[in-house]
């Protein structure tokens, strides 16, 4: 894992990619301590309300993780840090040598927009997909968020960002499908994926994601990124084949219960 992008899309490093992804899905509270973004978006999703270690603490770890945790206590949260990886292997060392947990990763896997639309391909016979500004009330039903209904603050973070498209597929009136896009200079993030369990492989997903691509590249994106679970296999295996590479992984770490108290 060398941090850097070695297949078609245009080389990034791992910590130019998390600064595209933070602006893509910001929370709704957003800050800058040392070097560090803080977000917070009411608790929900870790992408959501996590520090990105962008530089190298100037006054210490110990100092900034105090700053950090402060910053966070305003709105109640116990502090996250988001960690690239290998970009920044020192620090997630020195947050387990402080006691703070691993709690969970992701993997996040890039691809050349045209590259893929020259590989995949298109689902035929299907619904439309259909484009909003913001997600509406069947849209949001549709996305289970770990298998979950979504909270008040969901639509909030959801919208946040740099100008976000929602992507619907509606069969016989129902959605059945959805997905978010976020375009940022040359790169679109590709984010909410989801088709509901009665209309699985269909090719909704792939649907989804070839019509946000395609409006992505109208709107001058030229590369993808996208962020997914390690243990998501049947994601994995669909953006593979479309042409996605792994670039690189994070780590999110906490402090152990009694530290954060």
């Amino acid at each position: 894992m060398t941090g850097e992008l070695d297949g078609g899309a245009a080389p990034i490093s791992a910590l130019d990619l998390q600064r595209l992804a933070a602006r893509g899905w910001p929370g709704t509270r957003t800050g800058w301590v040392g070097g560090w973004l803080l977000r917070a978006g009411g608790g929900w999703t870790w992408r959501a309300n996590s520090a990105v270690p962008f530089h190298e603490p100037r006054r210490g770890l110990d100092a900034m993780l105090e700053r950090v945790t402060k910053w966070y206590a305003r709105d109640k949260l116990s502090p996250m840090v988001q960690v690239p990886l290998p970009a920044r292997t020192r620090l997630r060392e020195q947050l387990v040598d402080r006691g703070w947990t691993d709690h969970w990763g992701a993997a996040t896997l890039t691809a050349d927009i045209a590259a893929v639309l020259a590989t995949v391909r298109r689902p035929r016979d299907l619904p439309p997909v259909t484009l909003a500004d913001a997600p509406d009330p069947q849209w949001l039903a549709t996305y289970r968020y770990r298998g979950g209904a979504l909270p008040d603050v969901a639509p909030d973070v959801l919208c946040a960002g740099r100008h976000p498209q929602f992507l619907s597929v509606v069969e016989d009136g129902t959605t059945v499908g959805i997905c978010r896009i976020a375009v940022d200079g040359d790169w679109v993030g590709i984010t909410a994926v989801e088709v509901s369990a009665a209309h699985r492989r269909r090719g909704l997903a792939t649907h989804l994601l070839v019509a946000g691509l395609d409006l992505a590249r109208a709107g001058g994106a030229r590369y993808a990124y996208l962020q997914m679970e390690h243990s998501n296999v049947a994601a994995r295996t669909l953006y593979t084949r479309a042409g996605f590479a792994f670039h690189h992984e994070y780590r999110y770490h906490g402090p152990a219960p009694e530290q954060s108290r």
